[in-house]
């Protein structure tokens, strides 16, 4: 929902039930803006990991196995989600729009998948926020994992990440101005 009328609105088909990303063409008082909202491919491996963490001894054969399997996991949803993050970029990079996007990147800062959407604008969080920035609150800590990415013509006033518990992701809010139009004479 928005107080601002949407021009154009259209999804990036992962070819998931699960994984998407939505965009929207706003109109704003004296601009447009294009806003995308991503969840792209989880890890899957929460589960594996707490079993692991409880039931095993690592000097068990069995364990390997566990290990195995999970490292497996992690290499292939990392391929999915460099496809999707690849597939964004291809997107924006069609509009002359000044972008935001946001989302569930399920992706660390030292990855391929978010060096792929940085190329689209600066992090909210490297820009205004403070200490570690976790955004995942599940079984794996200190997890940065969620972002916001703004339009390097656009300015990040604020940025906050919001430790409730509505899920096992915590929620960012941040501020974002833009720069005043000029007026040519």
């Amino acid at each position: 929902m928005s107080k601002y009328p949407f021009i154009k609105k259209g999804e990036i088909d992962f070819g998931t039930i699960t994984n998407s990303c939505l965009w929207a063409d706003i109109q704003l008082k004296h601009d447009i803006i294009r806003v995308y909202s991503f969840h792209l491919q989880s890890n899957q491996i929460t589960k594996d990991a707490e079993k692991l963490a409880s039931d095993k001894d690592l000097v068990q054969k069995e364990a390997w196995y566990d290990i195995k399997g999970i490292l497996r996991k992690f290499k292939n949803r990392h391929i999915q989600r460099s496809r999707q993050a690849e597939k964004i970029v291809a997107h924006a990079e069609q509009t002359d729009n000044k972008l935001i996007l946001a989302g569930d990147m399920n992706d660390s800062p030292q990855s391929y998948t978010y060096h792929t959407l940085s190329r689209l604008g600066k992090d909210a969080f490297r820009e205004r926020g403070v200490g570690l920035g976790t955004t995942f609150g599940g079984v794996i800590p200190l997890l940065r994992i969620d972002y916001i990415f703004v339009d390097n013509a656009l300015q990040v006033a604020t940025f906050d990440v919001i430790r409730k518990d509505f899920s096992d992701h915590y929620p960012l809010i941040s501020t974002i101005e833009w720069p005043e139009p000029t007026v040519d004479k």
